[in-house]
């Protein structure tokens, strides 16, 4: 695969495309891949990234997929899942412009 190869996961609605196309024409390889897919496709493709994109409120989150030693970033409701599974909780949302500031509790 290319240097800058990014898979996004697909949880579902249209940011995913929306966020492929954006990249794409920043340079960046990368392919819309659905949220079901598993830990060992995923090292076969070798991506330098993991883009969780997405709105399903019903999506799980494969918990394998963490494992993986590549960067991830959530967007959408896919973080929230993923702050869940992680053990984190949120003290605060914070909705601006369509962006949203998650403050995390301290430890």
């Amino acid at each position: 695969m290319s240097d800058s190869t990014l898979l996004i996961l697909d949880f579902g609605g249209k940011n995913a495309r929306f966020l492929a196309c954006r990249l794409r024409a920043n340079g960046f390889y990368c392919e819309v891949q659905p949220h079901t897919i598993s830990a060992s496709v995923i090292e076969k493709k070798e991506p330098n990234g993991l883009i969780f994109a997405g709105d399903c409120q019903d999506a799980v989150i494969n918990e394998n997929l963490l494992s993986l030693p590549v960067p991830k970033l959530a967007l959408g409701s896919s973080s929230r899942r993923l702050l869940a599974i992680l053990g984190a909780r949120r003290k605060s949302i914070q909705l601006a412009n369509r962006a949203s500031q998650i403050r995390f509790l301290d430890s």
